[in-house]
């Protein structure tokens, strides 16, 4: 399956700390998420500008071990690497000057960060 192969692709060549951004759209019928993601869109556009990624609609962080952190409806979770059939575009973004990785003291800070949202709610209008 070819979501898979992503998956295998993005999970060789992705670091702790790395983003990784899907460009996703929502099927036909589904009215309210088209709503949704267009909002997003409109206020990422105002927000970074025209020039921007602004059409990224989900994103989550690389923790290592397979893991990200994933800020989703209805709350944040660790969970696996997740990609919808409907993703158009990944990208992978990188700090600049970590090509070689963090230190584990920043590992160790990061993945408390993360454990700490895990569960928190979040909705749809907190992207606005």
């Amino acid at each position: 399956m070819k979501i898979n192969i992503i998956k295998r692709q993005i999970l060789d060549k992705i670091h702790p700390g790395d983003v990784v951004n899907f460009d996703s759209k929502a099927a036909w019928w589904n009215f309210p998420m088209r709503f949704i993601f267009s909002e997003i869109r409109r206020a990422q556009r105002k927000k970074f500008g025209e020039e921007s990624r602004y059409r990224d609609i989900h994103s989550m962080l690389y923790l290592g071990n397979k893991l990200f952190l994933s800020i989703t409806v209805p709350c944040a979770v660790i969970e696996p690497l997740r990609i919808s059939r409907r993703t158009k575009k990944v990208t992978i973004c990188r700090l600049k000057g970590a090509d070689d990785g963090f230190s584990d003291e920043w590992l160790f800070v990061m993945r408390k960060a993360a454990a700490e949202l895990a569960g928190r709610g979040y909705d749809y209008l907190d992207l606005l």
